[in-house]
């Protein structure tokens, strides 16, 4: 979600970006304002990333030890069964 509202403000500030360049009339500072805000969002949104990618490997992991304890209790009561025998 953070992702695609950081794509529609960078959107949004890159318009106001071209209309700069495009009207002299405009101050300087508000250029330099307009660059200020992509690289602000730029690195809110890599944030955002980086912390969604955290917890999907966290996640990931937690699955993998789930399914490995769940697989080793299988094969340890399959193994005692069958010496029981």
């Amino acid at each position: 979600m953070m992702t695609v509202s950081g794509c529609l403000i960078r959107v949004f500030i890159f318009r106001e970006m071209i209309s700069f360049t495009e009207d002299l009339s405009i101050p300087v500072w508000q250029g330099y304002f307009f660059a200020a805000c992509m690289y602000i969002v730029a690195v809110i949104q890599a944030i955002m990333l980086q912390q969604y990618f955290h917890r999907c490997y966290l996640v990931g992991m937690q699955v993998r030890t789930v399914v490995i304890s769940v697989i080793y209790k299988k094969v340890i009561t399959t193994v005692s069964l069958s010496w029981k025998c």
